[in-house]
Order: C-alpha cells, then structure tokens, then sequence
C-alpha cells in the first residue's frame, strides 16, 4: 500500500442529476426532504446481531443496515417500547391516534404481525426484554407479561400495585428484573423488583427513591446492577441489599448501556427542552466516575443508547435523531442528518448549489436534494432565520427574527452579526445590488445598507407594516410588497412612490417577475399581474382558494406556484387564469399546518418550506416527486493497490457488495491507515485486487461534493463527472498548495479529477474543496486562483 504522510477528514455532501419535473396519478406530486428524523425524539434504539439499526421515535420505527448512512421508515405512530430478540425477531408497542398495540416482525421489519394481548387490557408496554431462549417479557400497569411461544399466548405476574406502572425490564443470569416508577403525588417513587424463577414470582430488590423514575436496568459480569433513574445512576454491589448514587446523579439517566469490556455509557436527557448536563456519560470504572462524551453531538438532550455487535455506540436524542461513535464516545458523528425544525420559514439556492433552509431552529444546508441535512448556524445571534439572501459577490445574508441580520462569507459556514441600526428588527425579506447595496423589508419599514450590511438606515416612506417581499428588475428598478400595499423605488430605496392601481387587497405576501417579465403579487385570497412594472395590476386567481398568499415561484415552462397559508400549493400554467392544487404528499392543511416558502434548484427539484403549530405533523421540507436516475460506472484497476473513491449512491455501501472481487477492504487514513468495511462519499480509498480487471458499479450519481479538509496531505474522492482541477473551488481562497496526484505504479499530478479515482492533495489551513460542474463559476466569483 503506498502511503502519503497526511490526515484525513472529509464530510461528503452529493447532489444528483434529475430529469424534468412530471405529475403523474400513480405518485404523489410531494415527498418528503428532510432528512430522517425531522423534529423528532429517538426514544429507543435496538440493534440486531447483524447491526441492524432500529430507532423508536414519535413518528414511527426506522431502521438502517448501513451504521446509520441511511434509514428506512417501517411504521407510523409513537413508539413506547421496543426491542430485538436474539433471533432477529423485532418486538415494539406503538400507538397511532387512539388505536395501540403490541407488534412483532420476523422480516427484519419489512412487515408488522399484531401480537395477541389477551389479558394486557389497557394497560401500555412500556419495555419489552427477550431471553436467548425466546420468552418475551413485556411490562405494563403492575404487571408483567411472559409468553414462551412468540407472543401467541402470555402469563401475567403482578408485580406491583394501584399507580404503579413497570417502566423497565433487565435481564441477567438466571434473573428478570422490573423497574417500578410510581406517579401518584405527592408521593411519587421508583423501585426495582427482582425475580429468581424467570418471571412466576418477585421480591424487593431496592428500597423506594422519591420521585425517581426507573428507565433501565443493567448488570455488568461481577454482578454490579445499575438503575438509570430520573435522578442519575444507582448501583447495587450486593445483590440489591444497598444502592449508591455514582457521581452521575442529578443528571436525569434515561436509558444505560454495557459494552462487551464493562463500559458503561448512560443518556442523560428528557424531550422537552434542553438543560445543562445533558448528553452521553461514560464509565471506565464501573460507575465509580463518569466523563461527559459529548463532542461532535449537535444538541445533548439524549434519550436512548445502544452499541452493535462491533462495540459502536449509538445516541438517539430530543430533536436531532441518532448519532454514532466509534470510538467508545469519545467523538460522535451524525448518523441521520436532518433538518429538525417545526418551521420553516425560508429556502434558497445560492450559486454554489446548495440548498439552505432558514428556520425557527436556525439555518440548514443540504447538497443531496433534502436527503441530508447539516446545521450552519454558528455566529448567528438568534436561531430564528426569517430570509436568505446572496448578492452578487457570492456574500450570503440572513434576515433574523428580532435580532436583525447576519452575514457570511465563507458559503455559510460562519456568521458574522451585522445589526447596528436594525438590531431590534424582525426582518422579513432581502435584496441587493452590486457594490454593496442591500434592503432589508422588516416589520416596520424597508432599512437600507451601501456597505453590505455594516450598518442600517431606514429606508423612505411608503412600504410599512411587514414588508414580506422586495424584488428588484432587470432595469434596476426596486419593488416591496407590504401590509401598505406594492411600493417601487428607482433611487435604491430612498424614496418610494405607491403601485397599488387594479389591487383589491393590499396585504401583500409575495412579489415575483417571470422571464417574459410579468410582475405577480399575491395578496390575500388573489393573485394579482403586471405587465407594464407595477403601474396596474388586474386579478390572476381563476379557481385560487380565500387564503393569504405567502409565496410565489416561478417553474418550469414560466409555470407559476403559490404558497398559502392554510390551503397548500396551487399552481398555474397560463399566468394566473386558473389554478390548480397540488398538494398530493403533503399533510392535511388546516390552521395548524401550513406552507411558507419556496426554492428552485439547478436540476429541477421545486421544494416547499412548511409550518406546523403541535407535534403529530410532519413539517419541514418536501420536494416535488421524481424518480432517481442511475447510471454505471466502469472501474479499471490493477493488480495491488489503487486509489478509488464512490461518486454513487448505492444500495449497498459494503465493500463487499460494490467490490465483490477485492481482496482487501478499504484503506482511509487519519493519523493511520483505518480498515473499512463499508464506503462513504466523498473520502478516497486504497483497494486491493488480485488480478486487473473492469469492475462495473450502478448507481445514482452524484454530480458535486463537499468535502472538509486539514492542513497538510488530503486523500479526496471524486463526482460522477469530469472535473478540471483548476476549476476545484477553495474555501477559504488559496488554501490548495499542491497539484492534485493520482497513482498508477508511482504518483503522477493530474489536470482532471476523474470519476471513481482518488486523489491527494495538500492544503495550507483547514477548509472546505468543492467538486461540481459549477465550479469554474464559483471559483471565479471568489478569485480563487493559484
């Protein structure tokens, strides 16, 4: 294996080619595009003995079989308790609207069997433990149930009484032990029963802990039990006879777990709002001290944790889905990257490509077309980002809610405040010209800045009241649609003259221009045109639903979609005659769901922001439906080592199943050569194989990347295209001090990185190289020249 002296680190990001956007009746004009777990709680986590990956949330079971690179949702509802036998058999009780119970599939999760509950009542499962010898032990309302043939018939033992509710099971040697959380106040408690006789009788095992709840039970190999209790962890050296409190307590313990050489890693977290201590905890000492293992975790509300047959561990949180660690938690990477935010209130797609979502829980971007996700707001003053703006230097603005604005010069990936003049502002809607001018619609007026931001003026009178949109024409013209009506400026913002003849209603939502350039406006309950700029404006809502209208896109073929408030996306393809709903995929639409915003990317995709006022409804992003196009790509290597990479996205990731005729497994580096099983996007690899050969890979391509690099060497992947090496954007600038290599029998500089190769690299400073055929353009806007 030939090696360069470098350190590796890259996080791949893909987009992939699409073909033109289609309605059709056998598919849903929406789906959804954010991610995995959305605004969700990974309550539970089980892992089978092939590492298998099942995730208990308040929207369902997912699972993944790749280490969390992907997930599939298997099932809807609230998962309340779930567990993976030793055969493979999954057992979890969840509940849609009103209608619970207890299921079990033998398929891997591909299919849901209901379990016979004779007996349970009403009574809710709150655990679920499973013996190699196949009984199932559920625990409900006092009782615990046994069934020793798969769930078809069960024996109750009562364990408790009155409001005291099993809310753990743990299973030893010979033992069965059941977590007792009372909830009756004032004198709420927790207790552990124990029984010696699989489950036909129980005894005390702890004295009561006030105001405890019991959510786990376990026992290492000297027979040491721990209990992750509302209040920390408790241990028990004696076979239950006293407990202590490890130095863990006042930390709320909502799930434990032990790995093969006795480490014990404990969640610390609740599902309401964050609080200080939160994360992932682990013991090397068996409880005698914990260190807090949090680096890498987006947010730390853990609720769940679990390891796979190879030792990682797996966080499942509030808000922010499941995070793996391979490493015994000393560092942890998203394994689900999601938007996971109730509101939505601004998407964009700036030159580079990438789709960014501002959003009540701050800024996202994703480069795959939704399916990916990745926070970006550091530097930001307040999470709430109302508006995303790029001006014609490449500078990214963001419009805050109460707190002004922000401004970023590396892609997003940073924020600087700018607010002096606007600070106190919620600001609604932003737009620019070169040589640093830029408006800002807030909820009083329009604020004007000629320095990019560095500080803020009010701008004239005129647009007042929530100014939602601002456009500015081709003849430079300056628009704003606000609660006062349409206002148009040609000073740049510092006078404004009314444009409000023909409009009925002048609560305007949305301003845009189409390529023949007609002005639309919607306002509430009309659609409103322009075809002399504004100066009059005639009704455009032939079938358009009474609802406030808060955004406008322009499509394929000039046709035009509105976004309302309560009635969903409606579009039209005759400028506004008549209109048509397309809401097929999304959720109902009522006063508690709504769609806010909209974006269009380079490859077709039309995406819609959405709102929702409770949880139970899937907010977030949705994408036009499209199907994926694949394509091969054939892999010339030698006999020994090559460098490749994976620009595909396949359905198999294993080494294994992409390179069945390797004879190694692949080779990354950081600090040393790591051995992998599995192939990420974006790093590159060395393989080995025993003879020359042409190996074909199908897959979706994948036509940009991302990747971070350090300082010093870099083994990079590549796209699914050709690209120019001087075209590789750097940021920051100037960063790449090294041709680009590639090996074939000694290392030769390459002018194009081509698809499936890998490549080294030298850079001078932490950055981020960027990979797509739109490289040139964004390189040259940034002067990025060697």
């Amino acid at each position: 294996m030939k090696k360069m002296p470098i350190l590796f680190c890259s996080i791949a990001f893909i987009v992939f080619a699409i073909g033109p956007q289609t309605t059709s009746a056998q598919i849903n004009f929406w789906e959804r595009a954010s991610g995995y777990f959305t605004d969700g709680d990974v309550t539970h986590l089980a892992i089978n003995s092939s590492g298998h990956i099942f995730a208990g949330t308040n929207w369902g079971i997912y699972r993944s079989t790749n280490d969390g690179n992907t997930w599939s949702h298997l099932t809807d509802g609230i998962v309340f308790s779930l567990s993976v036998a030793p055969n493979g058999d999954v057992y979890t009780y969840y509940c849609i609207t009103n209608q619970c119970g207890m299921h079990r599939s033998t398929d891997n999760g591909d299919t849901w069997t209901p379990i016979n509950q004779a007996g349970f009542g009403d009574t809710v499962i709150n655990a679920i433990a499973i013996r190699t010898s196949g009984n199932v032990f559920a625990g409900g309302k006092y009782r615990v149930h046994r069934s020793t043939n798969d769930g078809s018939s069960w024996t109750v033992s009562t364990v408790a009484s009155g409001d005291e509710n099993v809310t753990a099971l743990g299973l030893a040697s010979g033992l069965v032990f059941a977590g007792i959380t009372d909830v009756a106040l004032p004198t709420a408690y927790g207790t552990i029963r124990r029984s010696t006789d699989n489950g036909d009788t129980w005894t005390s095992f702890s004295p009561n802990w006030s105001n405890e709840k019991i959510n786990g039970i376990v026992r290492n190999s000297l027979g040491y039990t721990f209990a992750a209790t509302s209040a920390g962890i408790r241990r028990s050296t004696d076979f239950g006879a006293t407990w202590t409190v490890t130095p863990l307590a006042g930390a709320p313990a909502s799930a434990i777990a032990i790995n093969s050489i006795g480490y014990l890693f404990a969640a610390a977290g609740n599902t309401s709002t964050q609080f200080v201590g939160a994360g992932i905890y682990r013991s090397t000492n068996r409880g005698d001290s914990w260190v807090q293992v949090n680096s890498g975790l987006t947010l730390t509300n853990a609720l769940s944790v679990a390891l796979n047959p190879n030792g990682d561990v797996y966080a499942g949180t509030a808000f922010t889905g499941v995070f793996r660690s391979v490493d015994t938690a000393l560092t942890w990477t998203n394994a689900n990257p999601s938007l996971y935010s109730s509101t939505v209130y601004s998407l964009a797609v700036p030159s580079n490509g990438l789709l960014y979502a501002g959003t009540i829980d701050g800024l996202f971007t994703s480069s795959d077309n939704g399916l990916r996700w990745w926070p970006r707001s550091n530097g930001l003053q307040l999470p709430y980002v109302r508006t995303i703006h790029e001006n014609a230097e490449g500078i990214l603005f963001a419009g805050l809610d109460g707190a002004g604005t922000a401004r970023s010069t590396d892609q997003g990936l940073s924020w600087t405040p700018i607010s002096s003049g606007i600070a106190t502002q919620r600001v609604f809607s932003l737009t620019s010209k070169p040589g640093g001018l830029i408006l800002a619609g807030a909820q009083s007026t329009v604020f004007r800045s000629t320095n990019n931001g560095d500080t803020w003026a009010p701008g004239g009178a005129g647009p007042a009241s929530f100014v939602r949109s601002l456009l500015v024409t081709s003849s430079g013209n300056m628009f704003a649609g606000s609660g006062t009506g349409i206002h148009v400026s040609t000073d740049d913002g510092i006078s404004w003259a009314p444009r409000n003849s023909g409009l009925t209603n002048t609560t305007v939502g949305a301003l845009i221009r189409n390529q023949n350039g007609d002005m639309f406006a919607g306002t509430v309950g009309s659609v409103f045109r322009s075809t002399n700029n504004g100066l009059n404006w005639s009704a455009a809502s032939g079938g358009f639903p009474s609802s406030f209208v808060n955004a406008l896109m322009v499509g394929a073929g000039d046709s035009l979609f509105a976004s309302t408030i309560d009635s969903g996306v409606y579009v039209s393809t005759n400028s506004g005659a008549s209109w048509t709903a397309v809401n097929s995929g999304l959720p109902p639409f009522d006063s508690f769901f709504a769609t806010q915003c909209f974006a269009l990317s380079p490859n077709g995709y039309l995406f819609v922001g959405t709102t929702r006022a409770f949880d139970g409804i899937p907010a977030g992003v949705y994408r036009t439906h499209q199907q994926s196009s694949t394509t091969a790509l054939q892999y010339s290597v030698t006999t020994g080592w090559n460098m490749i990479s994976l620009p595909l996205i396949v359905s198999d990731d294993s080494v294994s199943a992409v390179f069945p005729t390797a004879v190694s497994d692949a080779f990354l580096f950081a600090g040393s050569y790591i051995s992998q099983k599995r192939l990420s996007i974006g790093p590159g690899y060395w393989l080995k194989f025993g003879t020359s050969q042409t190996v074909s890979v199908t897959g979706i391509p994948k036509t940009s990347d991302t990747i971070a690099v350090v300082a010093g060497w870099n083994l990079i992947g590549s796209v699914s295209s050709f690209i120019d090496t001087a075209a590789v954007a750097e940021i920051p600038s100037g960063i790449i001090e090294s041709a680009f290599y590639a090996f074939s029998a000694g290392y030769t500089p390459s002018a194009t990185i081509e698809p499936g190769k890998a490549y080294w690299v030298k850079c001078s400073q932490p950055g981020v190289l960027v990979l797509t055929t739109a490289s040139a353009l964004l390189r040259g806007k940034n002067r990025f020249e060697r």
